[in-house]
């Protein structure tokens, strides 16, 4: 993954050291939406593929005089059948969370598995570091899209945003979405020059597409299930959003994938003033196209 923490350099500096092309060469919004549209048929049209992610949340609340502290790193690995009739594919995520709550650090695995509308899930392992305490374990595979009554909570953070994300699957290229696009100077990746397209999302779209589901649901957890959806519009209104995408000038194919989320807002909880700072940041990098790949889903334990 040592290619994947230079990238995600990349994203962290992405929207205050991107370079855009001079106007003279720059394509116009319309086009840089369209090359977007042909580089995702041509993704859906592999027969295969396989990618390296890295993901890194940071979050800083203060309500009063409690503050919490929490990062997410994860480095994910994603196996996908992505053309024929159903869409399959498979990631690992290896998970670190630290925060300043009495639990102190966790590491966890955890597995995703989508087959068409269904998404699978489970947690194999998970530990608190410098503790005896093994954590919640779910070695058995759910149907997170119908989950059973008696599923434990755990199961309810994995959905499909999760693997979507990691390729900017589940972003609206909307008008009402988009506030600007650009196009990037180009970076040669394995041999071939990547034209580099730059899309600067309206909060709008971050709500929409889910992408801030998984934050929420930290924020929820912390707050004892007290969160609100008028909370969520409030840390919306004090968010920004870029994603980029790496395109092969010769294949037309997208390469690399990068999003940055950034939040600076003000929320009232229980009638008091909650200032959240949180940034999330995604990069992604497809490793193979092509290769004999068989994915096949999981098996359900018999319910009584």
């Amino acid at each position: 993954m040592k290619r994947l923490g230079r990238l995600m350099l990349v994203v962290v500096f992405l929207v205050v050291a991107s370079s855009p092309l001079r106007p003279a060469q720059a394509a116009t919004s319309e086009e840089l939406l369209a090359l977007i549209g042909e580089a995702y048929d041509n993704f859906f049209a592999l027969e295969s593929l396989t990618a390296e992610s890295v993901q890194v949340y940071e979050a800083h609340v203060e309500v009063l005089r409690l503050k919490l502290d929490f990062t997410y790193h994860a480095d994910i690995t994603s196996e996908v059948l992505p053309g024929g009739d159903t869409f399959t594919a498979h990631s690992l995520f290896d998970i670190n969370m630290t925060s300043n709550m009495e639990q102190g650090p966790m590491n966890a695995t955890l597995e995703l598995f989508m087959d068409g509308p269904n998404v699978y899930g489970r947690i194999p392992s998970a530990s608190f570091t410098g503790s005896n305490d093994a954590g919640q374990i779910y070695p058995d595979w759910v149907n997170t899209a119908s989950l059973p009554a008696n599923a434990s909570p755990a199961y309810q953070g994995i959905n499909a945003s999760m693997f979507l994300q990691l390729f900017g699957m589940n972003y609206l290229f909307l008008p009402n979405t988009v506030a600007s696009v650009s196009e990037l100077q180009p970076q040669e990746v394995d041999g071939q020059m990547m034209r580099v397209v730059q899309v600067i999302f309206t909060s709008l779209n971050l709500e929409a597409a889910g992408l801030m589901d998984n934050m929420v649901e930290v924020f929820n957890g912390q707050a004892m299930g007290a969160w609100t959806e008028d909370m969520t519009r409030e840390m919306l209104s004090g968010s920004g959003y870029t994603f980029a995408m790496w395109i092969g000038e010769e294949d037309h194919l997208p390469h690399q994938f990068a999003d940055f989320i950034e939040i600076e807002s003000h929320i009232t909880f229980q009638g008091r003033r909650a200032n959240i700072s949180a940034t999330m940041a995604t990069a992604t990098e497809i490793t193979s196209m092509n290769e004999a790949l068989t994915l096949t889903p999981p098996e359900l334990e018999a319910t009584e």
